[in-house]
């Protein structure tokens, strides 16, 4: 079983503008970060181990996002306090549900399960509030704490509706149950998310956010998270991200976050959110990388928008091999882009030389790729 991070021994995450990762050293369970060796053809690291980290609080830099689940120790955190226009640096503002375009939720994909209890105690990191489930429905079951504006729920509802059930129409299968929802107000500014694996959130797939107050169209932090859990989970029967180590924010939940806000029909969002995560970098596998830019978004366009990350998904289900708990081993480069090359049906090494400063080794790791995993065919 995936055993949670802690963000209480990790100290401060980040600032708007650099979306730093923070190493928990402290906080790794188990033999999340032991090296491993064999039908990878090469070195890897488990992602065993991953899931969330507690939120910051209500007085910390505004936006930013610490680093999605992985097997290194990156806690798996959307930090910062939420205010007016979002947490990412775009305008996410709106007037309301009204503003949730798209088709309506199909709550046909929702797996619904057992009724959600009326109250809730938090008994994660420093998180203990009394929480009042203020709704629920097959795909959501929506909480807050006592000091979050009722008025809320008014726009949080469909739109949490709208994007977990495109999510599970587009992704597949999620768990065996509908996403559970915390929102608090006025502390523990940014998020986490956990998934089922994990006891810590009794076995739930969770999203925990807090925000200084929760004007309508605040869609971009539930978005973020959400994203970690289609990430973490996105492979069905195997857990945690084959990637995240090395993209952390800068990759999969951006392009889930764009490609989420076309399908409900808020194109100003995504044309906003699109420009600036094509702003957006980080040091992996060199400085100055961007992820979106450079490797996610061409996938998007050319490859059949969402498909070809839930492709890629199907394929680390079906063949990518995973620690004894069931949790994904972190990918090398050459095989990560074999793995996608296969979702794509093409060789994608063209498009990974224009995205990625070229290091000699991947042309080996892609080559033992292909012969450790010869059922992927492009």
């Amino acid at each position: 079983m995936g055993l949670p991070l802690s963000l209480l021994a990790c100290g401060s995450l980040i600032g708007l503008g650099d979306f730093e990762k923070t190493e928990c050293v402290d906080c790794r369970a188990g033999s999340s970060g032991d090296s491993v060796a064999g039908s990878l053809g090469g070195t890897g690291t488990s992602s065993s181990g991953s899931a969330s980290g507690g939120g910051l609080s209500a007085g910390s830099s505004v936006g930013g996002n610490a680093g999605a689940t992985s097997g290194g120790g990156v806690p798996n955190v959307a930090g910062g306090s939420v205010v007016s226009g979002g947490t990412m640096g775009y305008e996410v503002g709106g007037e309301g549900n009204e503003n949730v375009g798209g088709a309506p939720p199909n709550l046909d994909v929702c797996p619904g399960g057992p009724v959600p209890p009326l109250n809730w105690t938090e008994h994660w990191y420093e998180h203990g509030e009394q929480l009042t489930r203020v709704y629920y429905d097959d795909c959501i079951a929506l909480y807050f704490d006592g000091d979050v504006t009722p008025a809320a729920k008014d726009w949080l509802i469909p739109f949490l509706d709208q994007a977990w059930s495109y999510s599970l129409a587009t992704y597949g299968k999620l768990g065996s149950e509908r996403l559970y929802v915390v929102v608090h107000q006025g502390k523990y500014g940014g998020g986490h998310s956990a998934t089922y694996d994990e006891s810590s959130h009794d076995h739930h797939n969770v999203i925990d956010m807090g925000s200084a107050e929760w004007l309508p169209g605040e869609y971009d932090l539930p978005a973020h998270l959400m994203g970690f859990i289609v990430d973490t989970a996105g492979a069905h029967t195997k857990l945690g991200s084959a990637k995240d180590e090395h993209y952390g924010n800068e990759g999969f939940p951006l392009i889930y976050k764009y490609d989420l806000y076309v399908a409900l029909g808020l194109t100003d969002v995504a044309n906003a959110a699109h420009a600036y995560f094509n702003t957006l970098k980080n040091s992996e596998p060199y400085a100055d990388t961007y992820w979106y830019r450079d490797w996610f978004y061409p996938l998007w366009r050319d490859h059949g928008h969402a498909k070809v990350f839930a492709d890629y998904m199907t394929l680390l289900q079906q063949l990518a091999p995973t620690d004894a708990d069931g949790w994904l081993y972190t990918l090398n480069y050459g095989q990560y882009f074999h793995f996608m090359s296969g979702a794509a049906g093409q060789d994608l090494e063209p498009l990974a030389r224009d995205a990625f400063q070229w290091h000699p080794d991947f042309d080996e790791e892609i080559s033992s790729a292909k012969e450790d995993f010869p059922e992927i065919t492009y």
